[in-house]
């Protein structure tokens, strides 16, 4: 199974993007 850079490159942002909104979620519930 071949995974072309631009696939792998694609899933690291999803992945990056949803790492942030899951930082930026816990300290906006932590601050209420």
């Amino acid at each position: 199974m071949i995974i072309s850079p631009k696939n792998e490159r694609d899933s690291a942002l999803t992945f990056g993007l949803k790492l942030v909104a899951r930082t930026f979620l816990l300290v906006r519930l932590e601050r209420l």
